[in-house]
């Protein structure tokens, strides 16, 4: 960082602490990003920063010592990546007894670098304006604070600590010549050290704004047409501006690029011009940027131009690889489109062929068109609503289920038993499985018979099968003691049984697990059958999707 560069210093630990995530990964500054979860790379870097401190930032001197509570907002330079990454931002200060501090120049600015596993070092310097009874400003160069990822830190959040940093009056009557600065950081939300270049995401244009960052595969588009009305071909012999059409044959597969497949058409140029495409087949390449939906880069590949204008100029531009980008529907007020900016055609070849000519143009998609990555199967998962989508909003996940079965039947060689039967519980976190953890209870069973779950919650794993709505419901842990007059007394399980759950869309009902005689394994104790097995259908009690 610059030696002249001016931010409060109270602001710059804070900036510390929110960009301490955003070490490089290896000590000889690679690539890195910050990262929301704990995994060996992050495939959506954060871009958002929030941090606070923990207790109150301190400035001791011999004068006084000045307590202030730090808020700080800020954003990861180069959407989220960067060697080192930089991170920009604002901040605000709560002084007790009156004091303040005050940020002189802003934004803050602050450089990271990874040390180790969930290890960084964080420098700065600033300038921070206190008025606590003096009027003092102190500066700090080249400040050093020891950051910690969640993995690692007390709060299982993240932690960056500065202790005693030694600071410099620049100015103020009677001020203590020095003051030292403590303080501790935490982010707001669980922030990890990633370790390894965020790895680039599968691009998929798609015709409609998912629930989540992803496009399943029957969103994503055969064709895409994008339409410029002002297309300016620019030149240092002269200039022309037409209508543009690009056409495509083919969406391809979702990829690190996708390829489209395109064709170019212009008419009606001005000054008496023609630009024709003499490609034999060219293509735009999308590449999301920085892990953000919304937002790619757009390459041209194997694009050739003819421009001829009147009976002078004739020449042949390309192949031309121009470098443009591309905005889906949600950022625009248009349907999404792809912007060239003056991106050089080449040099040309032909009768008085201009030295240098460029494209500018907006080419804006005929059809609402958004950017996506692609579809990867997301967690299994329990929805009160019905999202439309694959993915189930947080806000509508169920957190317990209450399924009902008025007759539960458990069939054996010796007696069947049929009861009314409850499986109520809590829902775990969207897994793959996602994990139910489950309580059995059997009433008004028949035969004299009393079915008992013993041994505690057993677990349900659900997981999410290529149909919609529909998953493998494998029970594990439960056990099941089934007494019946005064000698049949055996316990079955545990034994996992492998059944199915169904959402609401694709039943009757409200949604259901079902068991379809289902070998619970072979009974312990006195008089017990030689074979059971489990035949029952629970019904929810609300509306249950599967997502």
């Amino acid at each position: 960082m610059r030696t002249g560069s001016r931010i409060v210093m109270l602001a710059v630990l804070a900036a510390i602490a929110a960009a301490m995530f955003a070490a490089p990964t290896i000590a000889n500054a690679e690539e890195t990003a910050l990262c929301g979860s704990d995994l060996e790379k992050c495939s959506s870097p954060i871009t958002h920063v929030h941090e606070t401190s923990i207790g109150f930032a301190l400035l001791l001197s011999t004068f006084a010592t000045v307590e202030c509570s730090a808020l700080f907002l800020g954003d990861a330079l180069n959407k989220g990546v960067g060697s080192p990454l930089i991170v920009k931002g604002n901040f605000s200060y709560t002084c007790e007894s009156g004091c303040t501090a005050t940020e002189e120049n802003a934004p803050a600015e602050i450089e990271v670098l990874r040390e180790g596993a969930e290890l960084a070092v964080v420098t700065g310097e600033g300038l921070v304006h206190v008025v606590c009874g003096l009027n003092c400003r102190y500066n700090g160069v080249e400040l050093e604070a020891h950051a910690l990822g969640a993995l690692e830190a007390a709060n299982g959040k993240g932690e960056v600590t500065i202790e005693g940093a030694v600071v410099n009056k620049e100015s103020g009557f009677l001020c203590p010549s020095t003051s030292e600065l403590d303080v501790v950081f935490e982010p707001l939300q669980k922030t990890y050290i990633p370790n390894g270049k965020p790895p680039l995401l599968k691009t998929a244009l798609c015709t409609t704004d998912e629930v989540a960052s992803t496009c399943i595969e029957e969103h994503k588009p055969s064709t895409v047409d994008f339409k410029d009305s002002g297309a300016e071909f620019l030149t240092n012999l002269l200039s022309s501006k037409c209508e543009g059409l690009i056409s495509s044959a083919s969406v391809g597969a979702a990829g690190k690029p996708q390829e489209v497949k395109v064709e170019s058409k212009y008419s009606s140029c001005t000054n008496s011009c023609t630009i024709t495409e003499i490609s034999a087949g060219s293509g735009l390449l999308f590449l999301l940027e920085g892990g953000s939906s919304e937002l790619a880069t757009v390459t041209t590949e194997g694009l050739e131009l003819f421009l001829k204008c009147g009976g002078t100029v004739k020449c042949a531009f390309g192949p031309a690889k121009l470098v443009g980008h591309a905005l889906g529907a949600l950022k625009t007020e248009d349907n999404g489109h792809v912007t060239f900016s003056k991106d050089s055609l080449g040099t040309g070849e032909g009768l008085l062929c201009p030295s240098e000519a460029t494209l500018d143009a907006l080419f804006v998609a005929s059809s609402a068109t958004y950017i996506r990555e692609d579809y990867v199967k997301p967690p299994t998962s329990l929805c009160s609503k019905d999202e439309g989508s694959p993915v189930c909003k947080a806000e509508n996940q169920l957190k317990s289920i209450d399924y009902k079965d008025k007759a539960v039947e458990i069939l054996t060689n010796l007696i069947n038993v049929k009861c009314e039967g409850l499986a109520s519980g809590t829902v775990g976190q969207p897994g793959n499985p996602l994990e139910v953890k489950v309580e059995l209870t059997y009433t008004a069973c028949s035969g004299g018979c009393f079915v008992t779950s013993v041994g505690g919650p057993g677990k349900i794993m659900l997981q999410r099968e290529g149909k919609a709505e529909e998953a493998t419901a494998t029970s594990e842990g439960f056990e099941i003691f089934v007494k019946c007059g005064t000698t049949i007394k055996c316990l079955l399980g545990p034994e996992k049984m492998v059944g199915k759950a169904l959402g609401a869309l694709t039943t009757g009902d409200n949604g259901h697990f079902t068991w379809s005689k289902t070998s619970m394994g072979k009974g312990e104790g006195a008089t017990c059958p030689k074979e059971a097995t489990l035949d029952a259908l629970y019904v929810a009690s609300s509306a249950a999707y599967i997502g």
